[in-house]
């Protein structure tokens, strides 16, 4: 029961967030900054992406960090956003497949390789939350949640 009512408020939250953004044709995600070592012409797009994610619009936020990978390939924290939007875990675990392309992107993001500590300990923080769910099952842990 109290899962209905809180998707019921937060679908209801949401399209009148959605509705306001269709409406006034601008964007309300607030003002986020990470600073990265990717590019620094990327910087603006990068603390959009992150607003973007901290305001849970997470299919755009996808697609966000996706053209930072694309524009800068050496820019592993484009990956662990990549990841980040997949993994969403406040009110719903990640589905198999959203799950699934956050291991991908987590795992590019460890492959390139971080090139500061800071990066280097949020690209290891999500992989830590990749390993846990993976070996104790915090997926369903999510799902049975009251």
């Amino acid at each position: 029961m109290k899962k209905a009512i809180l998707g019921a408020c937060l679908a209801f939250v949401w399209a009148n967030i959605w509705a306001q953004a269709e409406h006034s044709g601008a964007e309300h995600f607030g003002a986020a900054h990470l600073t990265t070592s990717c590019s620094a012409d990327l910087q603006p797009q990068f603390d959009r992406a992150v607003a973007m994610l901290h305001s849970f619009f997470f299919p755009e936020t996808v697609k966000a960090f996706t053209a930072i990978a694309t524009a800068d390939p050496s820019c592993a924290m484009a990956y662990w956003g990549i990841a980040m939007s997949n993994y969403h875990p406040l009110w719903a675990a990640p589905t198999p497949s959203e799950f699934r392309r956050g291991l991908e992107a987590i795992n590019k993001a460890k492959e390139i390789g971080a090139r500061t500590q800071r990066e280097k300990s949020y690209i290891e923080a999500l992989d830590a939350f990749r390993r846990l769910r993976q070996s104790e099952g915090i997926l369903q842990c999510f799902l049975n949640r009251a």
